[in-house]
């Protein structure tokens, strides 16, 4: 449920009783200080995170908050996500279900942490969830419960639940593979054993109206990001926002190195279909209705989209009521999705819209 203000969420938390309620809250006018004793009320646990904006009622939010409520038997662990030790839940009876991620979205290593969750616990948790933080791209503490707010932290939620989902993210390939010969975590340092920047900007000046440059980076590279190969499956998605003097890009996730890359190039239209997609699939996996919908867009597809998001966030939710006519439509925009393969694997993703149908 959305809250436009904290006098409206706090007065639903005061209301809940059992169970564990996560709160996806819009940074603006966000003030951990002033919700923080409400959460130290409240009856049940509560945990959350900012985020750029939220989806609700198909509208975009850049204030307020949604709550969402499970009711059924759960486990909560906050991580330190750049400390790859054994990822514990120290008195889980939940063997099988969903797993609910909420991760510092600028952290260092998320990839790595993700990794080290799914070899863990396998295929018994089908995962979903979002990179947070803040549309400036400067990391900060994010991540909160009752006792605090954090950065470099993973929320981790187990639920005794199921989930289908729907992952789509529209981009086309127009160039590649290129070869990452140098990469440092999120940096890509050369390209085909090249400055990486010189490379980039030289296949996108071939296909885009406004020249790239160092100056004017994001206005551009926001159309075209890096696919990382994955056989029978789309590309993943990574998603160069800044490039430095010396020409090293900077994306918001990891790229591995010596993998194969292609650029992308993003046309409004596919990325609106894509949208819908990701809700068909989701759709296709079951045949009652959902006590969830949650939609998880990254949030530099809205920054491309612009005046046309709208017709996302339209054409979503329009073919999630063809299903079911009477499900809450809600969402993030997000700073990196998580979700778990189509082959089992848990991977984190740019640009790409994840759609979430949790079934308590």
């Amino acid at each position: 449920m959305y809250y436009s203000s904290q006098e409206g969420l706090t007065r639903q938390l005061e209301k809940l009783n059992h169970g564990v309620a996560i709160i996806l809250a819009c940074e603006k006018n966000f003030s951990f200080q002033d919700i923080q004793p409400h959460l130290q009320a409240s009856k049940i646990p509560v945990v959350g995170a900012f985020f750029p904006g939220v989806i609700a009622n198909e509208e975009l939010h850049y204030t307020g908050f949604i709550l969402l409520h499970f009711s059924t038997d759960f486990e909560i662990l906050i991580h330190d996500s750049t400390k790859i030790e054994t990822i514990k839940f120290e008195n889980s009876e939940i063997k099988q279900g969903t797993g609910f991620i909420i991760m510092d979205g600028l952290a260092d290593g998320n990839q790595e942490f993700l990794n080290k969750l799914f070899y863990q616990y396998g295929n018994a948790f089908r995962f979903i969830g979002s990179g947070a933080g803040s549309l400036d791209l400067v990391q900060k503490p994010c991540i909160f419960d009752d006792q605090g707010i954090y950065e470099n932290k993973a929320i981790i939620v187990l639920l005794k639940t199921k989930v289908s989902i729907g992952l789509k993210h529209g981009y086309s390939r127009i160039a590649g593979p290129l070869i990452a010969t140098e990469t440092n975590a999120s940096k890509i340092v050369e390209l085909n054993w090249e400055n990486a920047y010189e490379t980039y900007a030289s296949i996108v000046n071939k296909h885009s109206d406004l020249p790239i440059s160092k100056d004017d980076f994001f206005n551009v590279s926001k159309g075209f990001p890096f696919g990382v190969s994955r056989k029978g499956h789309e590309d993943i998605v990574r998603d160069p926002i800044s490039v430095d003097s010396n020409g090293t890009m900077n994306c918001i996730d990891d790229v591995p190195e010596n993998g194969a890359l292609y650029v992308l190039k993003g046309e409004p239209s596919k990325l609106i279909q894509a949208a819908k997609d990701s809700c068909a699939e989701a759709i296709s996996q079951t045949t009652y209705e959902p006590s969830h919908c949650i939609l998880i867009d990254c949030v530099t597809r809205v920054l491309y989209l612009e005046d046309r998001f709208k017709d996302e966030i339209n054409t979503a939710t329009t073919e999630i009521h063809s299903a079911f006519k009477n499900l809450p439509v809600e969402g993030i925009l997000s700073m990196g999705e998580i979700s778990t393969f189509k082959d089992g694997r848990l991977e984190l993703y740019n640009k790409t819209f994840l759609t979430a149908l949790i079934h308590e």
